[in-house]
């Protein structure tokens, strides 16, 4: 993607309920040793967490937090990156199940 590029290829912003990591297939080659996991993706998501796609590289986690300010229940904003650059997604963590849905059933109609 080229450097100062807004948005994602796609469009709109995408608000769905994160899903647990997927585990990959075994391998049939020989086993590498084992590396610590620095995975950034939720193990077990919750049914409080929703995962934003086609954000703009350029927001930041108090950014992603701002979209959500009408909802009191969030606890945590996370944009997801590789090194300084964001990866055009993130998670948000609300404390209450109903503004949850609330909040992406809201944005999703925008």
């Amino acid at each position: 993607a080229p450097r100062g590029r807004e948005a994602p290829a796609g469009g709109e912003l995408v608000i769905a309920l994160a899903r647990p990591k997927k585990v990959s297939a075994k391998r049939t080659r020989q086993p590498r040793e084992p590396r610590e996991n620095t995975s950034i993706r939720l193990e077990e998501p919750s049914t409080n967490d929703l995962c934003c796609r086609n954000l703009p590289f350029t927001l930041d986690d108090e950014g992603l937090r701002a979209i959500f300010k009408d909802y009191s229940s969030v606890d945590s904003a996370r944009i997801i990156t590789r090194g300084t650059r964001s990866r055009g997604y993130g998670f948000v963590h609300f404390t209450d199940a109903a503004e949850t849905a609330a909040a992406q059933a809201a944005l999703n109609d925008q």
